[in-house]
């Protein structure tokens, strides 16, 4: 299981999160990240759906 974390005010970030295959499964309101209070979304990606996608 991957997982990554992104502010939810970057669309970058997020537009390549779901390219490569994660899957939003959360967002975190006014949670803390890289030392800032703020929203931040929660992406996975697990084995299966990887070998889905890249097998």
């Amino acid at each position: 299981r991957l997982q990554l974390r992104c502010f939810s005010n970057n669309p970058g970030s997020i537009r390549v999160a779901q390219k490569l295959g994660f899957k939003q499964e959360g967002l975190i309101r006014q949670g803390v990240l890289i030392n800032v209070i703020t929203d931040y979304y929660i992406f996975g990606l697990v084995k299966e759906d990887y070998e889905r996608r890249y097998y």
